[in-house]
This record gives structure tokens, sequence and C-alpha cells, in this order.
């Protein structure tokens, strides 16, 4: 099966086998949007400069997602800053990978019928495709294999968004949290400036709560 994209893997791992999120909404989509452009960030496509995203690659991903933030930057002004494009594209980028995933068959839609209404929700199919993205993360973190790019993104990813649980790792909590800040050791410096533009984002936006 071919790799899925580090938002893809991101998500599966922030929802259990119920398809629950094991976070905020808010802040969840703020994780997908810079792993979107880590993505594209790993594969070239895109690039860091100053603070400031820039196409190097106009070409089609074969990633629908990919292909819409390409756009973004094309149709729009590019001379915007990080974190406006991670604002941004976490507007609506929850529903956009959850949509891909079940255009996949990777997860399955079912309705929840309640008294006041239904809900609509979304879980894995089969932990074939979450089994080894975990087992990954749990080499790694076990200092049992080096992480290739896309590995590490996810692991810091998982310690930004306070995802630890999701691993399922016989590490006690400090351990586990000091593996994953590890995890920044192996990042170029344009992935370690989404990550922290993430982190702020999501403080600033749990901040906002108490204000």
């Amino acid at each position: 099966m071919e790799r899925l994209t580090l938002r893809d893997e991101l998500y599966l791992l922030a929802h259990d086998d119920r398809g629950a999120p094991g976070i905020h909404a808010g802040s969840l989509s703020i994780g997908l949007a810079g792993a979107a452009l880590i993505d594209l960030v790993l594969s070239r496509r895109m690039a860091l400069e100053h603070g400031r995203l820039m196409r190097r690659d106009a070409a089609r991903t074969n990633d629908a997602i990919g292909d819409w933030i390409i756009a973004q930057l094309s149709t729009r002004n590019t001379v915007r800053e990080l974190r406006w494009w991670i604002t941004s594209i976490a507007s609506d980028i929850y529903d956009r990978t959850t949509g891909g995933l079940y255009a996949k068959g990777i997860i399955t839609k079912t309705v929840q019928r309640k008294l006041l209404g239904s809900k609509v929700i979304y879980m894995p199919v089969d932990d074939a495709v979450v089994g080894p993205i975990r087992a990954m993360a749990w080499y790694a973190l076990q200092g049992r294999e080096r992480p290739d790019e896309q590995g590490a993104a996810l692991c810091s990813l998982i310690g930004v968004l306070r995802l630890e649980d999701s691993l399922i790792v016989s590490l006690p909590p400090a351990e586990l949290r000091a593996a994953l800040r590890k995890m920044q050791g192996y990042h170029t410096p344009a992935v370690q400036e989404i990550i922290a533009a993430v982190e702020a984002l999501i403080g600033e936006a749990a901040m906002a709560v108490y204000r």
C-alpha cells in the first residue's frame, strides 16, 4: 500500500477506533494544516523563505489537498506569512482530510441516531492501516529505529498536539515527552519553523478561551 501523507497519518492517530478525536477540533485543524504544508515542503513543492511560503513546483501532486494548497499560493497573495497560511488552510482542512480518507476507503461512515437528531461518525475500516503508523512511531521513540523526515514530523506534531496517548508506548510520561521533543533534531529548518508556528497558534487559541 502506498504510504499515506503526513496529514492523513496525523488524522488517523488523532482519532480512536470509534472515530472520536482526542483533541479539540480547532487545535487538530491547525495541526493538520501544518502537516499538509510539511508534506509539500518534504516533496520539494514548497519552500520557506524568511518566514513566507514560496511555491517551487506547480505540477500536480496526485493529492487533491496538496493541489488545492498549491492553487491557493498561485492565486492569492504569496507574500503572506506562514502563520497566516496555516490559519487559512485550517478553516476547512479537517473536512477535506475526512473526505479524502473516506474516498480512499480508509475510513467508513456511519450515522448515529439520537432523540434530537443524528450524527455522522467516521471510523477506521481496518487497523492494518493505523497499526504500522503507530508501530513506526513506537520504534522511533524507543530508539530502535531512526525515523525518516515524515516519521519525525509526525512524532513532533503528536507532541505539540499532546496526543501521546494515541501511540500506546510503554514509556513513563516524562520520558515519552522527552523522546517526542528529541525528534526536533531530525527536522530541516523549514519543518522546524512550521512545527513551531503550529505550536504557537495552538497556544494562542487556548489562551483566547480564557480572555
